[in-house]
């Protein structure tokens, strides 16, 4: 499936099927309860898109996930938006200062919040299209330089896919555009 992929980690039972039933008809969504289940759900999940998730849960608080996944390489990457009734500057500073792309104070629109789950996909595929590109044009330019032997040196293409965070399909796709295979045939 196309549609992006979005977890939605909530307590609030009537609150979390209210957000998949509104996601899902544009978005492939996932849901747990808090951010212990988050986790465990995040490892059956072979892609994922953006994560939104309540503050205030047993087991492990929203702040706690988000530290959690910062520190994990496969998934410190994926814009992440905190749900919260707390709504002090202070509070909204937190969850931004930990990375969040946005802090929604609940009650809030839902119409407001899928406009903004909305933008945040559309930058961010825009952002990895860019990374991509980059990534590709310091390879090409690297195998044709007058320096090399005609082929890339492995680490700098390895440097160069950690660089901008590639995953393994994107590895792949450019090491099949350098062998010269069209991209429709990929």
């Amino acid at each position: 499936d196309e549609k992006p992929f979005v977890l939605v980690v909530e307590d609030n039972l009537e609150m979390l099927n209210l957000l998949r039933n509104k996601l899902k008809a544009k978005y492939n969504v996932a849901v747990a309860r808090n951010g212990k289940e988050a986790l465990q759900r995040l490892s059956s999940l072979s892609t994922l898109d953006l994560i939104i998730s309540d503050i205030m849960m047993f087991e492990m608080d929203g702040y706690e996930l988000r530290r959690t996944i910062n520190d994990m390489d496969r998934y410190a990457h994926i814009p992440f938006i905190f749900l919260s009734a707390r709504g002090t500057s202070e509070e909204r500073l937190a969850g931004l200062n930990m990375g969040a792309v946005a802090y929604i104070q609940k009650p809030f629109n839902v119409e407001e919040l899928l406009a903004k789950v909305g933008a945040i996909l559309t930058n961010f595929k825009r952002h990895r299209e860019a990374f991509v590109s980059k990534a590709y044009q310091a390879v090409m330019s690297e195998a044709n330089s007058p320096h090399t032997t005609g082929s890339v040196r492995p680490s700098a293409f390895a440097d160069n896919c950690k660089k901008y965070r590639l995953t393994s399909r994107e590895v792949e796709i450019i090491r099949l555009l350098i062998k010269g295979i069209p991209y429709k045939v990929i």
